[in-house]
């Protein structure tokens, strides 16, 4: 992202630094196939709620917690009905 600002008539240009997640989730045995993807994904959507209370703006907090809230119920209905996820208290308000 690179946000744009006016200063004195001038444009400046401030390109947002990217955080990295690096971890790698070392594939947990036998069973499905995609075990492993599903959770790197569930690690990251944890990261982002847990990262959520950064946000100092409550507009964008709240706006970034309904996303998280439906993607954590995308990757539940994904992830099929004998699967359910449980907030640790962040974005989802521990639904």
């Amino acid at each position: 992202m690179i946000i744009h600002f006016p200063v004195a008539g001038v444009e400046h240009k401030y390109l947002v630094p990217i955080y990295e997640f690096t971890f790698k989730i070392p594939h947990p045995g036998p069973g499905p196939v995609n075990f492993p993807q599903f959770l790197a994904d569930a690690s990251l959507l944890a990261s982002l709620e847990d990262a959520t209370h950064k946000i100092s703006d409550g507009g964008v907090r709240d706006a970034v917690r309904r996303g998280i809230v439906a993607a954590v119920d995308a990757l539940e209905k994904r992830a099929g009905v004998r699967v359910s996820l449980e907030s640790a208290g962040g974005a989802a308000g521990g639904r």
